[in-house]
Order: structure tokens, then sequence, then C-alpha cells
């Protein structure tokens, strides 16, 4: 029987006995055939062994995403890997920094970066960055074709799974406005000119509160809470508008500080992130001399002494 990749020559023999049984001269005879047992290559499925990733917002995030292979004779190898599913915005490249060209949502994986032993196999070093300032979660869809070949005929099969990427928020820093001041005293209110937004404008952050400290006993706010040691605590509103009221005759250069608090919100993950931004200015009241009052005395006698 001779084989090959792709068949096995197969030899079928018939042996024949006819028996004599008043004689006692039985007889026998053979005859053989041959045929050929083609076998056609059909490839399996992969069994999909890790799907799942995780990593910050505005970082790069290792897909580590793994398969095996169901056949293991040697017949079967992995011919292609395609990522689908992939966000506006979102990009693909190797752990070398090379970018992988995403085109519609999808985006096929250079087999340089499948590695495998003919069993196990994974994407070494595919990472994806999300949309900027995204912490929304989502899942990539993994199609990996395997092709099984006999040396003659081949066949493929494609095996559809999910990498779902969980992405925790970043807080970025505010910008925040704000500039020196000069005014005079006894100028009454003055304007502070304070100003402070968010940076990520996806709707995840906000500002949830405002501090400003440096002030001094003499300066008091129009909006706010004093609390007592030099530092005010505002809500986001009530910084816009804002001003500043030296009491009496006080000058100087105050140095002051506003500090916004952002919470970026993750809705899907529920690890939300906060940080806080602050910026120097100073508030310089300079000094305005005040009028001279004059009274006019009632008249007074007047003696007058060594006069000739």
């Amino acid at each position: 029987m001779a084989m090959s990749p792709a068949s096995l020559e197969m030899t079928v023999t018939a042996h024949v006995l006819d028996s004599d049984s008043d004689a006692g001269g039985d007889d026998t005879s053979s005859v053989s055939t041959q045929f050929t047992l083609t076998v056609d290559p059909e490839a399996d499925e992969v069994t999909f062994t890790a799907g799942s990733a995780s990593g910050a917002e505005d970082s790069w995030i290792d897909l580590n995403s793994s398969f095996q292979l169901s056949d293991t004779d040697g017949s079967e190898s992995v011919s292609s890997v395609t990522l689908s599913g992939i966000p506006d915005g979102a990009e693909l490249q190797l752990a070398d920094g090379t970018a992988i060209t995403v085109t519609g949502g999808s985006a096929e994986i250079p087999m340089s970066a499948v590695t495998g032993d003919g069993e196990s196999y994974s994407l070494d070093g595919v990472q994806v960055k999300p949309p900027a300032d995204s912490n929304e979660n989502f899942a990539l869809g993994i199609d990996v074709t395997t092709v099984d070949s006999n040396g003659v005929t081949s066949d493929s099969q494609q095996t559809s799974g999910t990498i779902s990427v969980e992405v925790a928020s970043v807080a970025d820093e505010a910008t925040i406005d704000a500039g020196d001041i000069t005014a005079t005293e006894d100028a009454g209110a003055i304007a502070l000119n304070l100003d402070a937004a968010v940076g990520d404008t996806d709707g995840s952050e906000s500002i949830t509160a405002i501090d400003i400290s440096g002030v001094p006993d003499t300066v008091q706010l129009s909006a706010g809470t004093d609390n007592g040691d030099g530092s005010w605590s505002l809500t986001p509103d009530q910084l816009q508008g804002l001003t500043a009221t030296v009491d009496g005759d006080v000058s100087g250069v105050f140095d002051m500080s506003v500090t916004a608090h952002v919470l970026d919100a993750d809705s899907d993950s529920g690890g939300d992130d906060t940080i806080a931004t602050t910026k120097d200015f100073t508030l310089t009241i300079n000094p305005e001399a005040d009028g001279v009052s004059i009274t006019e005395a009632a008249p007074a006698a007047m003696r007058m002494s060594g006069l000739r």
C-alpha cells in the first residue's frame, strides 16, 4: 500500500477456495484489484483562548488575543487575520510603532505579527489606541482564516471571534484663563476675569469645583465661600463675573491662585478619574493719595507787641 499526502493507493485481494469433499482435491485461487482512496482536505475552525484587553484612555493597548488550531497534524496553517469594528478615530500599530492601515473600520493584520508554533497562535504586539479623549469600551471583531492542504488541493475555513477592549478614563487638565490684575485702592469691585474650561470635549469630563487661594483678609470675593484660611471655594458657575473688593485704604501685591477640579466620568467601567489644575496670578492694588481736608478756623484775637 503506497501512501501520499493526497491519496492512499490500496489493493484488495480476494482468495477463493473450491473444496472437493468427495475427491479431496481442494483448489484455491485469488484475484486482486487496486484502487485509490483520495482524502480531500477540510480546514477546521480555530478556538479562541483569549479575547479581552484593557488600558487607559489616550494610550496604546495591547490586544493580547490568542487562538488554537483544532487540527494539529501539520497540514493546517493560518493564512490571514482581520480585525473589524474598529471605532472611528481609533488607531492600530505594531509594537515597533509601525502603523496598521484601517479602512472602513477594518484592518488586515500583517502575518509577521501572528506568531505561533503550529498549534497555538497570538497577535504579537498588535496595539490599539482608542479615539482621542474617549473612555468608551468597545468590541473588535476578529476573523481568522486557516488553510488545510494535502499538497494537491486545499480548503479554507474562517472563524470569527470578539476582542473586548475596556478603556479606563483619564482626566485631562483644565484650561484656565487667569491674568495679573492691577487696580487702585478704593476702586470698588475689581473684575478678576477668571475662566476655566475642560480640555476633553467628548462629554465625559466636567469641572466640579473651583478653589481660589492666597486671598488676604482685606479682600472679599463677590461669590463663593470664605474658608477662613485664605482660600475660597466656588462652583464653576460662580467663577463667571467674579470680582474682588479691597477693604479700606489697603494697597500691595497679592499672590493668588485659582484651581479647577476636573472629573472624567467612566459610565461603562465605573473607574472615574480626577485631576486638579492650578494657575497663579497677582492682584496689585496701587496706593492712591487721599485729598487733604482744610477747615477754616474762626478769627482769633492776635496780640502783638514790640511794634513801634
